[in-house]
């Protein structure tokens, strides 16, 4: 089984989502750009 915690112990499956959550809606996001090859 693994486990993602940082050095903590707190697990990355609850604060992940929560801070891309706050960082979506203050629209802090960047832009990446695609090129066809």
């Amino acid at each position: 089984m693994t486990v993602a915690v940082d050095a903590g112990g707190t697990s990355a499956h609850i604060t992940g989502p929560a801070e891309w959550q706050k960082r979506i809606a203050a629209g802090a996001r960047k832009t990446i750009m695609l090129e066809s090859v």
